[in-house]
Order: C-alpha cells, then structure tokens, then sequence
C-alpha cells in the first residue's frame, strides 16, 4: 500500500489512498464537473468519484450545499475542512477508516451523518462525531465496538426523531447494553439475532423513544418482561408470535405505569425537570407499593391511589 502526498495547489487533485496491484483507474472530480454538480439543487451528489480535484474541492466547499461523496475511500483532515467551509458533508459510504481529526470536522455539522463503510472507530473518533446535530448516525459498518465507543456515541442527540444505526452489531455485552441505554433518540441494534438476559435487563432501560431489535429470534421470559419496562416503542418483528403477545401484553401494562408514574411524579412535586428520565429514591419506594394496581386507569381510581401515596407522606391534601 502507499500513499500520495496531499497537494492543495489549486488544479492539483487530492490523491486517496490506492492499492498499487488492484486499484481501479480513479475518476477525478474537476472544477468543469464540480460547476455542473452546483447548477443542479442543494445537494451535490458526486458519489461516483474517488478523488476530487483541489481546485474543485474548493468550489464545492464555498457552495453551501449537502455533500453526497460516497467515492471516496478516505478523507484527510485538510480535505475534510475545505470541503466543510460553507457546504456539509453528509455521506461518506466508502469510507473504512476515519481519524480523530477528520471526526472532529464532521462532528461540527449540522446535518444527519451517513458512514455505513466504517468498520472500526476510536473512542475519540466517536465522541466527536456523536456532535453531529442533524437527523441520523449511521454506522451500519461496525460489526464490534468497545465499551468506551459505546458511551461516547450514546451522548448523540441530533435532532427530533434522530436515529443512532448500529445495525452492523451482531452481538453486545451488558457492558456496551449499559452505555447505549443513555441514548435519548432512536436506537436501532437490527443486526442482533439474539440477545441474553442481561443484555435485555439494560436495553429495557433506554431512555430514547424507539429501540429496534427487529431481528431478534428468540427470548426468555425474563428478557421479554425486561423489555417491556420500555418506556417507548420496541420493535421486535422477528419473533414468534407468541413471544411477541406476551410482549405487548406486558408492555400495555408497563405503559399504565409509566402514565401513573408521571402522574404522580407531578404531583408529588419530586421529579427533577432538567431530567425528567431519572426517579429519586423515595418515589421509587413509593411507586413500587402501587404497581400491582396499574389494571385500572379510571382518574377516581388513581386519585385515590395519589391520596393513599400522599398519606403516607403525611403531606396535606
């Protein structure tokens, strides 16, 4: 393998990384097409080409537009920053390897960020592209992640409805089920076939709206009830019928529960409204003692369950 030296010599091209035996001749994107690319609407869709003239790269960089580049297979920092002056870089399907400097440029978009090709990720790598701030991380590419990468790419928020994509996992620990349950949007794992208990017992608790397992064979009892503790929408179309039953069984349930919850949480005064997701101590201890009665949402029958539960406070009513 070997690589060429970077020139950013205006009409000079930005060389990617080649393979000396195998490589395909490169198609060069030059300001003549760049010119064409912008004429045409908001997003430059130049995923055909592997290599983008420098002169170009500027063009398309002061254009303002959505960036389509799937061509490329890698993208050094100083591309990276041309490319991002005014424009946004939003798809990079072939790349496989990115760097913590060329994250920390994508990270600072405002766009969604599609990176299916990734097949590895550092910690840091990762802390910096979960900045992104638009709809969708997807990093279907990624078949194992450690712990650290897990947490840092939790932290993505994005925008209302964002999708953080792991679909390329095909097995987590309860270590990693423990740091991706802090995700706030959706979460998509559509490539677990099969997940344990203990893996359940966390991903019951994520704090997103959606959590997809929709490839998911088989479970315990145990894992099904653990899920159901989601607050949200699970989507778990891969499993028997019967398995699915029980789940929006006990879900339905949940979901009286979590309602009541919120109720009281209100009325009691003890929830913490910058983090509504987190129960103090007490309500924990208070709520546990009325969940068997979650059968019933009748308002007289959960005020009188709020009068009971203030009673035992001994606050006035």
């Amino acid at each position: 393998m070997r690589h060429e030296q970077i020139n950013l010599t205006l009409g000079q091209p930005y060389m990617q990384e080649q393979d000396d035996v195998t490589s395909q001749p490169a198609l060069v994107l030059t300001r003549e097409i760049a010119e064409s690319l912008i004429c045409e609407d908001e997003v430059i869709r130049a995923s055909e080409y592997t290599q983008i003239d420098a002169d170009a790269a500027v063009l398309i960089g002061s254009a303002g537009k959505l960036l389509i580049l799937d061509g490329l297979k890698t993208l050094p920092v100083d591309l990276a920053k041309t490319l991002s002056t005014k424009s946004t870089i939003w798809s990079l399907e072939g790349l496989s390897v990115l760097d913590d400097d060329t994250a920390k440029v994508l990270g600072e978009s405002d766009e969604g960020l599609n990176l299916p090709g990734l097949t590895s990720l550092s910690a840091s790598a990762a802390g910096e592209i979960a900045n992104v701030n638009g709809c969708d991380l997807v990093l279907d590419g990624l078949t194992t992640i450690c712990e650290a990468v897990a947490a840092n790419l939790a932290r993505y928020h994005g925008q209302e409805e964002s999708t953080l994509s792991l679909d390329g996992l095909t097995e987590i620990s309860e270590g990693i089920a423990a740091e991706l349950k802090n995700h706030r949007g959706w979460l998509s794992l559509g490539g677990l076939s099969e997940i344990s208990d203990e893996v359940a017992l966390q991903l019951g608790k994520h704090q997103g709206e959606n959590l997809y397992l929709s490839s998911v064979k088989n479970l315990s009892d145990f894992a099904i009830r653990a899920l159901a503790e989601h607050p949200n929408c699970v989507e778990l179309g891969g499993l028997p019928e019967v398995q699915i039953a029980r789940f929006k069984e006990l879900h339905a349930e949940q979901k009286k529960f979590h309602e009541f919850a919120s109720y009281v949480r209100f009325a009691l005064h003890i929830h913490d409204p910058l983090n509504p997701y987190q129960r103090t101590t007490d309500f924990d201890g208070l709520v546990d003692e009325v969940q068997s009665c979650m059968d019933c949402d009748e308002d007289i029958r959960r005020t009188r369950q709020l009068r009971d539960l203030l009673n035992q406070l001994n606050l006035d009513v």
